[in-house]
């Protein structure tokens, strides 16, 4: 939970129960990789917190707050089951230029919440 606190860091997770991963403090897990056989929740809480990151979920909850919190990421979720996939980009530019793949049994929910939030969302 602090600044670059998790930085360039590589996250595999194996189980099936789920998993949340909070990143708090401005660039704290900045450019991570994440690849989960399961849906994460995912809250990202500072300036360029998520920033250049690349997620490989089934689904969960991905919270982007502050400014370019998830910026330039890739979000891919694949998911036979109903697991749902919600994004909320609070913040200025937080999923500015962010690539999202689904192809989930659930619902897909992208909330954009703030000046340029969802600009250039792919």
């Amino acid at each position: 939970n602090m600044d670059s606190s998790c930085r360039d860091s590589v996250i595999g997770i194996t189980h099936n129960e789920g998993a949340t991963l909070n990143c708090h403090g401005d660039t704290s897990c900045q450019s991570i990789h994440v690849t989960s056989a399961t849906w994460v929740n995912t809250n990202c809480n500072g300036d360029a917190s998520c920033k250049y990151s690349n997620m490989t979920t089934k689904g969960g909850e991905l919270f982007c707050k502050g400014t370019s919190s998830c910026s330039e990421s890739v979000i891919m979720s694949t998911n036979a089951d109903v697991h749902e996939l919600s994004i909320n980009c609070g913040d200025e530019y937080a999923c500015n230029s962010t690539v999202i793949s689904a192809d989930i049994g659930g619902a897909l929910g992208i909330s954009c919440d703030s000046n340029y939030s969802c600009n250039a969302l792919n």
